[in-house]
């Protein structure tokens, strides 16, 4: 199968929030955008299926929620990266946190059952980051619509994101080998598949990691355009269920 592929350098706005925790209202972020996210920010939505909020919070599903067939484009979670394109830990250069406790209540500091928080602390990342992430898709003409100095809004807490940087399309067939790939979102019944690996986090549906994988089947994309960005090999597992989204329909 073919897929084109582009590579895209955002830049965030304003502060972003990622929420990886919340024990008593302390909110901790990770550094990265999810897959998802960054197709429901980047898509402005287009494709969203109408549903009641809470029907959607109790039975999430990405993939009716959204009909990815209408618009057929997917990406690798988009980390944050120094200037040369290398991945960063989350650290105090690029990270915030400020205490807030609720003066609008009876009772301010004091937690009770209600859904929002009243007191604890909120870690944020610092506007002015940025993000390194590829996009796919079967038809070239849905990523070539992308465009430097695009704006979208990312996230629960609508944070501003800017295309600062693209690169040329690329275009290449399947292959069968084992291969090196950049942080991923691998589910856990994928996790067998590399022969050695390294973890960034992980999450309740899935880790974001790289590594060595076993013999499959994998994309090698080659660009010629930014020294940020020379090649990137995904593997078939980690984009199966957008494939099979787009191929059912």
């Amino acid at each position: 199968m073919e897929l084109f592929a582009r590579g895209l350098l955002l830049r965030n706005c304003g502060r972003f929030l990622h929420v990886a925790s919340d024990f008593g209202s302390d909110y901790k972020t990770l550094p990265f955008l999810s897959s998802e996210m960054l197709y429901a920010g980047l898509s402005r939505e287009r494709s969203r299926v109408p549903r009641q909020t809470l029907t959607a919070m109790n039975d999430y599903d990405f993939f009716n929620d959204f009909r990815v067939q209408e618009w057929p484009v997917w990406f690798i979670p988009a980390m944050l990266v120094d200037e040369n394109g290398q991945v960063l830990p989350k650290s105090r250069r690029d990270t915030d946190t400020h205490l807030f406790n609720s003066l609008k209540e009876g009772e301010p500091g004091i937690q009770d059952d209600s859904r929002y928080p009243k007191f604890g602390s909120m870690e944020t990342i610092l506007p002015d980051r940025r993000f390194q992430t590829i996009t796919i898709s079967p038809i070239a003409d849905f990523i070539s619509q992308f465009e430097q100095g695009q704006v979208f809004w990312m996230g629960k807490k609508r944070t501003m994101f800017q295309i600062e940087v693209l690169t040329e399309i690329i275009a290449t067939q399947s292959t069968e080998g084992d291969c090196t790939t950049p942080f991923l979102q691998v589910s856990l019944s994928n996790v067998t598949k590399f022969k050695a690996l390294e973890i960034l986090t992980g999450t309740q549906r899935y880790l974001v990691m790289r590594g060595n994988t076993e013999s499959t089947e994998y994309w090698q994309f080659r660009f010629k355009t930014t020294s940020w960005l020379t090649q990137v090999a995904i593997p078939a597992f980690a984009i199966a269920e957008f494939l099979f989204a787009y191929e059912r329909h």
